[in-house]
């Protein structure tokens, strides 16, 4: 699987963007779907987040924890020793599953993105 990082601009506002390789039957891909949801307080307020969901990956991956779970406004993940189920909170059906580990280097890349400084020219193919 591979994403694109990218700064993107709206308006005034300039934003970390995702995109995946790997997408459903829908053209979505909820990882980057998750990675994205910055419950509406923008993109630096999301590190802390982001630095607990790898803690919680670490911990299930350790075997401190059997399961664990991680959610954001409208994204949420079970994390399981072998994999990380992303899903809606509007609707736990929709699912998408992935490699525990692949998880997490996705987490790592992308909170490196976000703590980069914003520039409109950079694009990061990151494979994980």
């Amino acid at each position: 699987m591979n994403l694109t990082l990218s700064w993107e601009q709206h308006l005034d506002r300039v934003f970390p963007c995702c995109s995946s390789t790997t997408v459903n039957k829908d053209g979505i891909s909820l990882l980057t779907c998750l990675l994205m949801d910055d419950g509406g307080q923008g993109y630096l307020d999301t590190i802390p987040w982001l630095i607990e969901g790898i803690a919680k990956v670490d911990s299930v991956e350790k075997g401190e924890i059997f399961q664990g779970t991680w959610d954001r406004d409208a994204w949420g993940v079970m994390l399981r020793s072998d994999r990380a189920t992303l899903y809606s909170l509007h609707d736990e059906a929709y699912t998408e599953v992935i490699d525990l580990h692949t998880f997490r280097r996705a987490l790592d890349a992308w909170l490196d993105f976000v703590k980069s400084p914003p520039d409109l020219n950079i694009r990061r193919d990151v494979k994980i």
